[in-house]
């Protein structure tokens, strides 16, 4: 199982973007959709603004059978 993830933003994904605000310094660009790909995505795709890497860390809370489970998908 891999546990990171790409999230990019751009005109294709599964996901519609309805706002984005920023915190704290530059807000990233708004974008019509958001794509997440489970790996490290290292180039920017044709028609995205963005790139985000993230990874789960919560696997040292599953059970070795739900692991499994979870690789498998």
């Amino acid at each position: 199982m891999d546990n990171r993830y790409s999230f990019i933003g751009g005109k294709q994904g599964a996901w519609r973007v309805v706002n984005v605000q920023g915190i704290l310094g530059s807000s990233l660009p708004l974008v019509e959709r958001l794509n997440v790909v489970n790996d490290t995505t290292n180039e920017l795709p044709l028609d995205s603004a963005w790139i985000l890497q993230g990874f789960t860390s919560n696997l040292r809370y599953a059970e070795r059978n739900e692991i499994n489970v979870l690789k498998s998908v």
